[in-house]
């Protein structure tokens, strides 16, 4: 199955379409999905000068995006087998690469916030949660979810990195300060 029919196939009718494909319709769409949503985030971050040129910098990108997704599509997986709910994580994993496409958007969006006509910030947020939207909407119709509890499924990785993050990032704070004072 090539990659355009993968993809009207999941715009034309998403939850028949997800039921009855196995695993294989959506790898390659899913990969390449990482691919081009990586190339797109990097590109948009090289505009900013906020990483270094080059491939390497762009497989390390590519790399810990594409291993941080595997390991959130393993834990959204298994946070919803222990609610009861039957599904398929690698599944789940190929469409969140499918998802990754909607990051092609942030070029263009990239250059309208270059020449100052949008902020960086709300373009990066507002793809982002476009992202987020349309994984949302696949682990909907892979774990048949209701939309609060696929929201909560897929939101809960992302709201617990973070948080981790800032509580990370205060005791670093406070190590410094105690180092000075």
């Amino acid at each position: 199955m090539s990659i355009a029919d993968t993809i009207s196939g999941l715009i034309d009718s998403p939850e028949s379409f997800i039921k009855t494909n196995e695993n294989g319709a959506f790898s390659l769409a899913g990969f390449i999905g990482y691919f081009v949503g990586t190339l797109s985030f990097f590109i948009f971050l090289r505009m900013f000068n906020l990483v270094p040129a080059g491939t390497f910098s762009f497989f390390i990108l590519f790399a810990t995006l594409l291993c941080g997704n595997f390991i959130f599509a393993g834990i959204i997986h298994l946070f919803l087998e222990l609610m009861g709910k039957k599904g398929d994580a690698l599944k789940l994993f190929f469409l969140s690469g499918i998802a990754e496409f909607f990051w092609c958007i942030l070029i263009p969006l990239g250059f309208a916030a270059k020449l100052n006509f949008l902020n960086s910030v709300v373009v990066l947020f507002t793809v982002f949660g476009l992202v987020i939207a349309a994984r949302i909407i696949f682990a909907k119709y892979i774990y048949r979810l209701g939309g609060f509890k696929a929201f909560i499924a897929i939101a809960t990785p992302y709201f617990v990195l973070s948080m981790g993050g800032f509580i990370f990032a205060i005791c670093v704070f406070a190590w410094v300060i105690w180092l000075i004072v």
